[in-house]
């Protein structure tokens, strides 16, 4: 998985000058979707290695609570750690009344 750069933002923002949210999406151990919305200001940081998420956001279950076989203190605790867009995962959402994009 190649992970996305600016220059792939830069030309993307360039092409949607419209969309101003983005919903970050990252996937659960069980495969749901979650997502960190980010206000078009802030997305050269996420390509610029510069958001972060807790580290046991993967960990959450469907119900949206943790595991009790899962330890957070075997992770160092809810420690953030930098988010990589995946190349090629901008998209703009097409059905939303609100001009927002995905990555």
């Amino acid at each position: 998985m190649a992970i996305a750069t600016l220059a792939e933002w830069e030309a993307f923002a360039a092409q949607h000058p419209d969309l101003m949210m983005f919903e970050v999406m990252m996937p659960d151990m069980n495969g749901i979707l979650r997502c960190k919305r980010l206000a078009r200001d802030d997305m050269a940081g996420l390509f610029g290695g510069n958001q972060k998420s807790p580290i046991t956001l993967p960990l959450i279950t469907p119900m949206g609570q943790y595991s009790d076989e899962i330890d957070a203190d075997d992770m160092d605790g809810e420690r953030d750690v930098r988010l990589a867009p995946v190349a090629g995962s901008l998209a703009p959402v097409d059905w939303l009344d609100s001009p927002t994009g995905q990555v």
